[in-house]
């Protein structure tokens, strides 16, 4: 078990069933790990908020109880990066201003339906990254910087295989959203365009029943989100 250096004056005693590379804060809804490494060993009553910052790194041995939120540009996953980590509740790559706002999973990630993956966008975006295979369920929540507008984002990549079990889309007012699993890329984009004012939209209309007429059967673009199975 690696021993952690001495606590700050004032800190917080370390979770039972935790080794530590370097010293975290800790209270009982919160661990943060500024750097270093966190490997928990033992299951933690939870839920927590589990911040790691871009030099720490979260690793457990078992899967965390409850719906904790991962919060950082750090790095997350399970000890042996061939296990999975299932996370039950909310992952968002958050990053001090100026930082780059990307959280990256270790091992292989699995989500579920009570999964929530926020993401800020704009001029500057919140992405994740997975080392190994990806099960993506539960819901993407978007929230709108300063530059978010019509264009693609990049929301998770990942190195291994996807499973896609079906996500739910909340989004801004204002404007037409798809989620698109790029299977060769591997990776989960955002299309994002504008709604056309209400005489466009009519004449867009006309032009694709033309389309629709001449080549057969049409597939429209879903408003939102991959269908729920």
């Amino acid at each position: 078990m690696i021993r952690p250096r001495d606590p700050s004056p004032g800190a917080p005693p370390a979770p039972a069933g935790a080794a530590l590379s370097t010293a975290i804060a800790v209270d009982p809804a919160a661990i943060l790990v500024a750097r270093g490494r966190l490997v928990i060993t033992e299951a933690l009553s939870g839920p927590f908020d589990i911040r790691v910052r871009r030099d720490g790194t979260f690793l457990t041995d078992v899967q965390p109880d409850g719906l904790s939120r991962l919060i950082g540009n750090g790095r997350a996953g399970r000890t042996d990066a061939n296990d999975m980590l299932e996370w039950r509740g909310i992952v968002d790559p958050l990053a001090p201003e100026g930082e780059g706002s990307v959280l990256t999973f270790l091992s292989h990630l699995r989500l579920v339906e009570t999964s929530i993956l926020r993401f800020d966008l704009g001029s500057t975006s919140d992405r994740i990254v997975v080392e190994g295979n990806v099960a993506l369920d539960g819901r993407v929540d978007v929230h709108a910087l300063d530059g978010f507008g019509p264009g693609a984002y990049t929301l998770a990549e990942w190195r291994g295989a996807v499973t896609d079990l079906g996500l739910d889309l909340t989004a801004p007012d204002g404007f037409t959203y798809e989620l698109h699993i790029d299977s060769d890329a591997r990776r989960l984009v955002l299309n994002v365009t504008t709604v056309p004012e209400p005489g466009t939209r009519v004449l867009l209309l006309a032009g694709a029943a033309g389309l629709a007429l001449r080549g057969g059967r049409r597939a429209l673009p879903r408003r939102s989100g991959l269908p729920r199975r």
